[in-house]
């Protein structure tokens, strides 16, 4: 293509006030001349080489030397400088319609001020091969500018220019200073306009007026909102930490959703109040705070999950609870104010709702999804990227600087206060480590019976492995033997089933007398020598315990690993529930220590009244420890128990350990067995 015409004003580079008069420029234009009758036809043609200036019409009547109308369409010469310029398909469209080079013709414009974009102008009077005002914010009258620094002395030119071009602009700010203050609003110079900060939003339906100098407002996270409003529905309930003036809190509570919104800056909450009365919103929907943001956390937000878990308020139609933190600087430190925010003492019942937190963060580096979620796991304290639903860039705020949104479930479990894992965690991990650098991953079983404790074992174990072997898939090697009671529970075999799914790993089973069947074990695979199990101290028998011991004499010879010997009851449950792995849903009705259909029954220290009928608490909610197997026939002490020979799984069995008789419950796996062995 031929040479261009540039349209770019000269010789103003580097002007500083503003000097309308020098914008002026003689441009040689193209332009195409057709009959009044042939324009319809041809305009569509030629429409992509229009010449688009500001105050001037590309299209404008022209009276020939014979006083006809011609129509006079002016091409833009950075397109189009000649004829053959313009595509050959259009010229061939354009000959059939008898237009050709002989239309063809050139005119000189003069060109001013008035006639360029904004765009244009800064690119002819700033610095050039440095960024120059490629963006801005209008809020409402305001165009909110953050100049850099080799462009703070053109500020007033550059606000001037755009008060002059943006008919819908009073006034024209630049950010004085980055966010850092309590309230995220920031100091502001006026740099072209009216002093005027007062404005008016339109946003999702809704009305939104506030003084912009005192608040924080961004018209690029519109689209946020909407997406966060699309997730809500009525009945829903929001607790908004950081609301500011309300753009997600209005439009909930507008759409039926029972909002709880709260902002620390004394200023949004004022004109939170007052876009709550503007939009009409029926109060009753919509209850205002004016807290730091734990507060409203750790009071408002725990009095109304307490009440939900207790039963003292209901949820409507299966709703959701939803949790939105738009405060990206900040807000994954607040996120450790859910931890652990409910006691056990706090609930009564065995309710449950879904809650939902969409978190906020700013992500600066290569990999915006894995900072952000790190950010998250820092602050939480623990693990919960599996369990994150969604990491979305909301936005780039910066070269590799993103505003990106988590959204993640806050189940019932993670604000309960359980006790610390991370100790015991460690000592585990020390011990399966130290099992695996002693015998291959061939050599070695895992002893599984549906319970809380071979689950976390079991968790703990293919964790392990995947580090040490480097493979995802690991658990497939990884041998698991099932020994299955007689009159197992349904829910134990769904949960065996649900187990293999889960780890993708495949349970062997097995059934039978103890020794023979554990001899059956060893003998099917010779390979064998060492077998983890989920016992505890507090197990019957298990208090002189060590991680690793050879079963007794008598018994078939295997080393015996207890990687979980320390736990305790409640770092079990917490280490269940807020790692979301799988556990059988008895216990979610009041068991605690699971043996046969015979032999077990809902933990009485569950128990509890409604409307006249006992239901049971799940049962990461027993308070005393101790009484973990109080729904099972516990051990006794007998000095006249024979050693069981040819009982099967659910008879009687008998070891000497320490001088004691240890009578099983019927139901008593290999693990509880071997404990004694």
């Amino acid at each position: 293509m031929s040479a261009k015409v540039s349209l770019t004003p000269i010789g103003v580079r580097g002007m500083k006030i503003l000097d309308r008069e020098k914008f002026q420029l003689n441009v040689s234009v193209p332009v195409l001349e057709v009959t009044e009758n042939k324009l319809a036809k041809t305009t569509p043609i030629v429409k992509p080489y229009f010449l688009k200036l500001e105050n001037f019409k590309p299209i404008q009547n022209y009276v020939t030397e014979n006083n006809s109308s011609t129509k006079r369409i002016f091409f833009n010469p950075e397109k189009i400088k000649f004829w053959s310029d313009i595509a050959e398909n259009h010229r061939l469209t354009l000959k059939s319609y008898d237009v050709d080079e002989s239309n063809f013709t050139f005119d000189t414009l003069q060109l001013t001020y008035d006639n360029f974009k904004f765009d244009i102008i800064f690119k002819a009077v700033l610095p050039e091969n440095e960024e120059i005002v490629s963006s801005f914010s209008q809020i409402g009258h305001i165009i909110h500018l953050n100049l850099r620094e080799h462009l703070f002395e053109y500020r007033y030119l550059i606000g001037q220019v755009l008060l002059d071009k943006i008919k819908t602009c009073r006034t024209v700010v630049n950010k004085s200073n980055i966010i850092d203050n309590t309230y995220r609003n920031f100091k502001m110079e006026v740099i072209a306009g009216e002093e005027d900060f007062l404005v008016t939003v339109k946003e999702n339906r809704c009305n939104f007026q506030f003084d912009f100098s005192k608040v924080y407002w961004n018209p690029r996270l519109c689209k946020e909102h909407e997406r966060i409003l699309a997730f809500l529905k009525p009945d829903d309930v929001l607790f908004d930490v950081f609301c500011g003036v309300g753009p997600f809190s209005i439009p909930a509570a507008k759409r039926n959703c029972q909002v709880f919104a709260n902002d620390l800056n004394p200023d949004s909450f004022k004109w939170l109040e007052h876009n709550a009365k503007i939009n009409k919103i029926n109060m009753t929907r919509l209850k205002l705070y004016n807290q730091d943001g734990k507060d409203f956390i750790c009071n408002i937000f725990k009095d109304y999950v307490t009440d939900i878990f207790n039963g003292k308020k209901i949820l409507k139609n299966d709703a959701k609870i939803h949790i939105t933190m738009n405060l990206p600087a900040l807000a994954v430190e607040f996120l450790n104010n859910f931890n652990a925010l409910l006691s056990i003492e706090d609930l009564s019942s065995n309710i449950k709702c879904d809650i939902i937190v969409y978190v906020y963060c700013f992500a600066v580096g290569e990999d915006p999804v894995k900072i952000s979620k790190e950010k998250v796991i820092e602050n939480l304290g623990f693990d919960i990227s599996k369990d994150i639903i969604d990491v979305f860039n909301v936005r780039n705020v910066s070269p590799k600087k993103e505003m990106m949104r988590l959204e993640m479930p806050q189940s019932n479990e993670f604000i309960m206060n359980f006790e610390d894992f991370a100790e015991v965690t460690k000592e585990s991990e020390q011990v399966i480590r130290q099992c695996f650098s002693q015998f291959r991953l061939d050599e070695v079983f895992l002893s599984f019976n549906g319970g809380k404790d071979c689950t976390v074992l079991l968790d703990l174990t293919i964790n392990v492995l995947k580090d040490i072997h480097q493979k995802d898939d690991i658990a497939k090697d990884l041998k698991v033997i099932y020994m299955r009671t007689k009159g197992p529970f349904r829910e134990i075999e769904s949960f065996i089933e649900e187990i293999e799914a889960h780890y993708k790993v495949k349970l062997v089973v097995t059934e039978g007398e103890m020794k023979t069947a554990l001899g059956n074990i060893l003998e099917d695979d010779r390979r064998l020598k060492a077998c983890l199990m989920g016992t505890r101290r507090t197990d019957p028998y298990s208090q002189n315990l060590k991680f690793m011991q050879k079963t007794d004499s008598s018994w078939p010879q295997v080393v015996r690993v207890f990687p979980i010997l320390n736990w305790s009851y409640h770092q079990i449950w917490s280490y269940i529930l807020q790692r979301h792995i799988p556990y059988c849903n008895l216990y979610d009705i009041g068991y605690t220590s699971i043996g046969s259909v015979q032999n077990t029954c809902p933990n009485p220290s569950l128990a509890y009244n409604i409307s006249g009928h006992i239901a049971y608490k799940p049962a990461w909610l027993l308070d005393d420890p101790t009484m973990e197997r109080d729904g099972r026939m516990t051990a006794v002490n007998s000095r006249s128990l024979t050693d069981g020979t040819g009982n099967t799984l659910t008879d009687v069995i008998s070891e000497s350990v320490n001088g004691h008789a240890y009578k099983a419950d019927k139901t008593d796996s290999i693990s509880n067995a071997l404990n004694t062995a």
